[in-house]
């Protein structure tokens, strides 16, 4: 059975589908995407940028290729959270803030329409005319249709860049009132954001968010002795996010160790057997393939993600290719699937969350 976990215990929440973990999320208090009303405290010239009080325990630093405009000590300035805090040094700050919705990211200091490229090339051009739509219509800025969009209805697109409009508009009268610091936006929530299907049943052990999702018509199970890992299809899954090592069901495995620079993912035939190399080869790539892209989603790898398949025939890596497209389709981050390299190796880019 497809349903959704939220275990207020672990601070996890996710979805199972077809008897997997198909979708995992910390629920912890992330501050990236947060915008603030903020008062310039003082510049550092040797980093070029000033640095801002926003309320938190270190004042967040803001690059003068940040702003927007010149800014002074004691201005009050809006910002967005790039990076959060990091020991003690505080959080990064832009100016230049972006307000995203499911399936539109309004960007109110940029200009021009930019298209995901995680959909599809056959709707990519009617998104393109749908953006340059909208961009016709408002004052400023530019917008990202994301990969969700193609799904979505043009009335529900319009209503969507509608309400972005209107937080701009309120951000904006936001910079000279007072008190400041103060926050002003919070992202929507990384709960909000995984429940997309309302036909999935929620069970839960937090009664807040199950009064909270219950007034929003949402097939809600309150059960306070629910607890993640004791469902088995959820503990084996986690157990994988622990491991370096994942045995694939064939007999093949594969290893995935991160560097500072990239994330390397190396495929062994290690126990898979066959008539010849050259296809078993094939079909334990085939295998790896689906658990990649299920280890890339739940442990949130972002950056350079470089593959070693076992070796393919030109024919097998174009499959390969095309595989790995499909099964990133779903992801909500941007992704370049750039395939293999002259060194055989199959290169992967992931927006870091």
């Amino acid at each position: 059975m497809d349903f959704y976990f939220i275990d207020k215990i672990s601070s996890r929440a996710g979805a199972i589908e077809k008897g997997r973990l198909s979708q995992l999320c910390i629920l912890d208090k992330q501050e990236i995407g947060r915008i603030y009303r903020g008062k310039v405290q003082s510049f550092a010239k040797n980093l070029d940028a000033c640095f801002v009080d926003i309320g938190l325990k270190f004042n967040g630093l803001l690059k003068i290729k940040d702003c927007i405009g010149t800014v002074a000590v004691g201005d009050n300035v809006i910002v967005e959270v790039k990076r959060s805090a990091q020991g003690t040094k505080g959080p990064l700050l832009s100016m230049k803030y972006s307000l995203s919705g499911r399936n539109l990211v309004y960007l109110p200091f940029e200009s021009g329409v930019f298209v995901s490229k995680n959909c599809s090339v056959k709707f990519r051009k009617k998104m393109n005319d749908t953006g340059q739509q909208f961009a016709q219509k408002i004052k400023q800025g530019g917008i990202i249709m994301r990969a969700g969009s193609e799904r979505t209805t043009l009335e529900l697109l319009e209503l969507e860049m509608n309400n972005l409009l209107k937080l701009y508009e309120a951000l904006h009268r936001e910079r000279n009132f007072l008190p400041s610091p103060k926050l002003l936006y919070i992202p929507e929530d990384k709960i909000s954001q995984l429940l997309q299907n309302k036909n999935y049943p929620i069970v839960t052990n937090d009664e807040l968010w199950a009064k909270r999702l219950k007034a929003q018509d949402f097939n809600v199970k309150y059960d306070e002795n629910f607890r993640d890992i004791y469902h088995s299809n959820i503990r084996v899954e986690l157990e994988k996010l622990e491991s370096k090592q994942i045995n694939l069901p064939g007999g093949g495995e594969m290893i995935i160790d991160h560097v500072e620079a990239l994330t390397a993912i190396d495929i062994n035939t290690a126990g898979a057997k066959g008539d010849s190399f050259s296809d078993v080869a094939h079909r334990v790539n085939l295998e790896a393939i689906e658990e990649i892209t299920q280890q890339i989603f739940l442990r949130d790898i972002g950056g350079i993600i470089i593959i070693d398949f076992l070796r393919e025939s030109k024919r097998g890596r174009e499959e390969i290719f095309l595989k790995i497209k499909e099964c990133f389709r779903r992801d909500t981050r941007e992704t370049e699937i750039y395939g293999y390299t002259k060194s055989g190796l199959f290169e992967i880019v992931r927006q870091k969350g």
